[in-house]
């Protein structure tokens, strides 16, 4: 798992240039790998399961002192995703680096989710989630691929 924390942004060109203020990630040596390349990854905790007599999903991810909870499940039918989803970030590294980061997303398919997510926690994360009027988790991408490209 991947997530990033980001502010929009614009260049002084009036083009769009969100900001990365943490990215974070789950999984073995990506962190490890993260850092090596002198890309500031914080490590999050993660795990799926079932909610008892409803049959939704229930998704906990902890990051930091921001603990994430989301309780729900696919809607409606599958549907192919046709074009690459693209995105650009600008991320602050180790040791002052600042890195372009360019995200293709590629999925096969995208499917609605319906659900509730609650968050706990009183760090920075916390309190902008608490404060944000909206709550939004999804849509569910399957299959396919995807890249982050890492650039000065």
């Amino acid at each position: 798992m991947i997530g990033l924390w980001t502010v929009a942004g614009l260049e002084q060109s009036g083009a769009r240039n969100d900001l990365v203020l943490d990215f974070f990630g789950a999984g073995g040596g990506l962190v490890q790998a993260a850092g090596s390349a002198k890309v500031k990854l914080s490590e999050a905790q993660s795990s799926v399961s079932k909610v008892p007599a409803t049959g939704n999903d229930l998704y906990d991810v902890k990051i930091g002192k921001t603990r994430l909870s989301w309780n729900g499940r696919p809607v409606g039918d599958s549907t192919a995703v046709e074009q690459p989803i693209r995105e650009a970030w600008l991320a602050k590294g180790a040791s002052g680096i600042f890195w372009r980061v360019d995200a293709t997303l590629k999925p096969q398919w995208s499917r609605a989710l319906v659900g509730a997510l609650s968050v706990e926690g009183k760090d920075d994360l916390a309190k902008a989630l608490k404060a944000s009027p909206i709550r939004f988790v999804g849509p569910l991408y399957l299959g396919g691929g995807g890249e982050l490209r890492f650039s000065r």
